[in-house]
């Protein structure tokens, strides 16, 4: 996903200036990564959320995880579905 194209959804219109500004470092951070490098910069923007002291709503955070997983091939996407699921277990 492109910047310009974050900004034509509306759950990222709704966010707070601060939210909008992180998501759009992630977008921006992801282009081009593989698989590969999707997970470390997640576990980097999460250690960077709490270090800024952002949290999403549960509502926000389904928008964050469609946003990140979106240039992600189907098989890689399953991947992190079923590691999400046994994370919440």
């Amino acid at each position: 996903m492109t910047p310009e194209q974050l900004k034509t959804y509306p759950e990222y219109q709704k966010l707070s200036p601060l939210k909008q500004s992180f998501l759009m470092e992630i977008v921006r951070d992801s282009a081009g990564l593989g698989s590969d490098g999707a997970l470390p910069l997640l576990l980097k923007s999460q250690a960077r959320m709490k270090a800024l002291g952002i949290q999403f709503t549960k509502e926000e955070s389904s928008f964050l995880t469609t946003v990140l997983l979106s240039d992600l091939p189907a098989a890689d996407r399953a991947k992190f579905e079923l590691l999400r699921k046994m994370m919440k277990n």
